[in-house]
């Protein structure tokens, strides 16, 4: 029946807008802006007492302008607590050994 195909064919193309498109544009100057403020950094998920050895779980991520970025994370995990950590608190090179 080509009502029934034409309705198939309509689905499909409203799904394919739905999964947008896989190329990327250049951010705008307001979104390069908003990227410097944002940005992700690793904070205690819980607090770590001294001592302590990093693990995963330990570790979580917020905005935050200090801390050690999530590129750098694998770094920390395994590492020990130099002083005792707050939750929520940003982790940096100096509070790990």
């Amino acid at each position: 029946d080509p009502d029934v195909l034409k309705k198939l064919v309509a689905s499909i193309r409203e799904i394919e807008k739905a999964f947008g498109s896989s190329s990327f544009r250049p951010l705008s100057e307001g979104e390069q802006r908003y990227r410097l403020v944002s940005r992700k950094r690793s904070v205690a998920a819980r607090p770590i007492k001294k001592g302590v050895k990093i693990i995963e779980d330990d570790i979580t991520f917020k905005r935050a302008n200090d801390g050690i970025t999530p590129q750098e994370v694998k770094s920390v995990i395994g590492r020990t607590a130099a002083q005792a950590i707050k939750k929520d608190e940003p982790l940096t090179w100096d509070k790990i050994i």
